[in-house]
């Protein structure tokens, strides 16, 4: 399950738009109801984060940290894409965090 958040700047009163997809071969074709996409590629900060839900924030907001310690500057796509899921308590979940990043860095 991959789900893209759009114009999502971490502000809880700013409303924001999910995406939610499913990988699926390069030559799938949609089916009534639904679409197919491919992601925009480029450059990514990424984590693996591995554990329950309620802690999945935190690493994001720390690799928000680095990507501003690096002057690395975000777009306003970030995803999440569950690689592995058990339930939303469990500790062996697996996500890989995205934030999509800009062609330039920061100051320049």
């Amino acid at each position: 399950m991959i789900f893209v958040y759009h114009d999502c700047d971490g502000s809880p009163d700013k409303p924001f738009q999910i995406s939610t997809g499913v990988i699926v071969a390069k030559d799938a074709k949609p089916i009534d109801g639904y679409q197919v996409k491919e992601l925009a590629q480029g450059k990514m900060a990424t984590a693996y984060y591995t554990g329950s839900v309620k802690h999945m924030g935190q690493a994001a907001g720390k690799l928000y940290e680095i990507m501003m310690a690096n002057n690395l500057r975000p777009t306003n796509q970030y995803r999440e894409i569950y690689l592995y899921w058990e339930g939303p308590e469990s500790p062996n979940n697996v996500v890989e965090i995205q934030f999509v990043l800009q062609d330039k860095e920061l100051g320049e």
